[in-house]
């Protein structure tokens, strides 16, 4: 049986996100429209929530801390 550990989830700055992630999300649509960040811990790994306007759209990505998209609810 998989067991998913979830820690609860903590809003978070862009400044307080590692380089790699920032990159990601420049490469994504830029940082200026960065609504929310949530940063929480999912099988023992950090990962990034970051929800943003791309193209007058809402975006929704899943990051992990290094910098690789795990899930991006547009595609």
């Amino acid at each position: 049986m998989l067991f998913r550990s979830h820690a609860k989830a903590i809003t978070v700055s862009y400044s307080e996100l590692p380089q790699a992630v920032q990159d990601t999300i420049k490469s994504n649509g830029g940082s200026s429209d960065v609504k929310n960040i949530k940063k929480h811990t999912e099988n023992g790994k950090t990962v990034y929530n970051v929800s943003f306007r791309k193209e007058g759209k809402d975006t929704k990505l899943k990051i992990a801390e290094d910098g690789t998209i795990l899930k991006d609810n547009n595609k």
